[in-house]
């Protein structure tokens, strides 16, 4: 994909290569439509849990990083499995 910026207009242009617009959207399942959104309130939760114990702490000034990727990632095959025992 290239992208180009035109301040005159103030147009952005992308240029999206023709295989990709022929490609269908695959679309999911329910249960893996149910773990991904299990997935996103759980990271949700863990952050506002990670936020809140970093202003408690002493340290008010303390940095809280969250990988919402990586999390995401290492999760949803978890709830999927899960889910996929409960609903086959």
């Amino acid at each position: 994909m290239i992208g180009s910026w035109n301040a005159r207009y103030a147009i952005f242009v992308v240029q999206v290569p023709s295989q990709v617009l022929r490609k269908e959207p695959k679309l999911m399942t329910d249960n893996e439509l149910r773990a991904h959104d299990l997935t996103i309130l759980y990271i949700q939760e863990m952050t506002r849990l990670k936020t809140a114990n970093a202003k408690s702490n002493s340290d008010s000034n303390a940095e809280v990083r969250i990988d919402y990727y990586s999390d995401y990632i290492e999760l949803y095959p978890k709830m999927l499995e899960k889910i996929n025992k409960q609903f086959p």
